[in-house]
């Protein structure tokens, strides 16, 4: 619930649709686990961005997707590009 409302910081229309409630099929989530240990040890991976400007990065990516669907490359292009110099 927390990255919902970060990103409704950044985008006021950002909603949630729970869809485990009504979801019929297997529930298999409880078995995926992501572990990093690897990337962290081996690689000295670290966070480039903030947990707060990744937020707000991904909220105006969404925003541009559903308010200007055909300008969705260049803002790809352009938060790349952002990354790479903030990295």
């Amino acid at each position: 619930m927390q990255l919902i409302q970060e990103m409704a910081l950044y985008w006021d229309k950002v909603r949630w649709n729970d869809r485990l409630k009504t979801s019929q099929g297997p529930y298999e989530s409880g078995l995926l686990k992501l572990n990093c240990d690897k990337a962290l040890h081996h690689l000295s991976w670290h966070a480039v961005m903030s947990f707060e400007d990744t937020i707000k990065m991904t909220a105006d990516w969404y925003r541009a997707y559903y308010d200007e669907p055909s300008a969705i490359a260049n803002i790809t292009q352009s938060q790349i590009g952002a990354y790479i110099e903030h990295a």
